[in-house]
């Protein structure tokens, strides 16, 4: 699975933010391992389940508190795969996330200081990893669970690169 990929503007929120002259020229998505949050409330039901074995007291809440854990993960890891859109233009890097509540945060290629990019063991094998890109000041963005991470740095580089060369 790639990361990058021609986008045809279908989504209109991106289509309607874009300012004259602005083009798409890269699209980020999150990794579907973003699921792996999971694992940890499967690992744990069958040491409670061996517990409740040896001790032989009812833990039986412990069983619903992890099974809603499990499901309360799996659900906002959907929601935060489907609704995480990372844009590169020419101009900006532009990052929507959230339902509800919806969080964009822009940063002009032009204002960009530093990439910090972040990944333990199990993400560099995975090829996945968290971004942070700070601008200029206070400004700063924070993109989780981002597929191959260094490509997109790379790639936000070239085109930081050619906007200083037209200039």
């Amino acid at each position: 699975m790639s990361l990058f990929k021609n986008i045809d503007l279908k989504d209109e929120f991106v289509k309607n933010d874009l300012i004259n002259g602005e083009e798409i020229v890269f699209s980020g998505s999150v990794t579907k391992f973003i699921y792996l949050r999971a694992v940890p409330f499967l690992l744990f039901l069958p040491f409670f389940y061996f517990l409740n074995y040896l001790v032989n007291i009812n833990i039986s809440i412990v069983y619903i508190l992890f099974t809603f854990g499990f499901i309360y993960t799996i659900i906002e890891s959907f929601i935060y795969l489907k609704t995480t859109e990372i844009v590169l233009t020419n101009k900006r890097i532009i990052t929507k996330v959230g339902l509800i509540q919806r969080n964009i945060n822009e940063v002009n290629l032009e204002k960009i200081e530093s990439f910090n990019i972040n990944q333990n063991i199990i993400q560099r094998l995975l090829n996945f990893g968290n971004i942070e890109v700070h601008g200029i000041g206070k400004t700063s963005i924070n993109i989780k669970g981002i597929e191959s991470p260094l490509i997109f740095k790379k790639k936000s580089m070239e085109e930081l690169s050619k906007l200083k060369k037209e200039n």
